[in-house]
């Protein structure tokens, strides 16, 4: 069987000439670039949180070109800054390991009372046309009225809803700073159930 396969072709089993995919976009992605991502697409989930050697050599290894839920929070919201201060230098060490990588941050459908101790910006407000204050987040204005999924998940953790203006300002809050440590996609968690009027 060996032989009639290097007879037959001259090559070893699995050294056909494959074209390599293409990864490149400047704007709009294209459906062919797209799929070729989603192809070599994984769920790295709490990558930048703990990063390993061996977490980076897998990628490395099995040609990852779309890391999903690098990072996320499921509440305590006020550990944001720390989350950045500890991602941000692997985005940079997984950028320079493979330039063409997406990694993508999550925001789920999820918010608690820890929300109150992460103070609002003015580039918040302003992105809402809103004037500036300063103030915190406030878990009360971006839960369901009326008690609806109000404490879902643990006491005093709910799922947001997304048609109140400040669950808007937070999502926007969470995505811009993801995106300014270097991420390129954002996960949205359950839509459905926060937007459930």
């Amino acid at each position: 069987m060996l032989l009639c396969l290097i007879g037959a072709g001259g090559k070893g089993l699995g050294s056909e000439n494959k074209k390599k995919p293409n990864y490149f976009f400047k704007g709009k992605i294209s459906r062919t670039v797209l799929e070729n991502y989603l192809a070599r697409s994984a769920t790295v989930a709490s990558l930048l949180h703990l990063t390993l050697d061996d977490d980076l050599r897998m990628m490395q290894n099995t040609g990852v070109k779309f890391a999903g839920r690098v990072i996320w929070m499921w509440g305590g919201e006020s550990k944001i800054d720390s989350l950045i201060d500890k991602g941000t230098p692997f985005v940079k060490r997984i950028h320079q390991m493979d330039p063409d990588i997406i990694l993508q941050g999550a925001i789920f459908e999820i918010i608690t009372t820890d929300v109150n101790d992460v103070p609002i910006p003015a580039s918040v407000f302003e992105e809402f046309n809103l004037t500036p204050e300063n103030r915190n987040f406030n878990y009360k204005k971006m839960i369901y009225p009326f008690g609806h999924r109000v404490n879902h998940w643990y006491k005093n953790a709910s799922v947001p809803d997304m048609s109140r203006t400040e669950t808007k300002m937070w999502f926007f809050y969470v995505a811009k700073r993801w995106i300014d440590m270097g991420l390129e996609a954002i996960h949205f968690g359950q839509v459905e159930i926060m937007d459930d009027r």
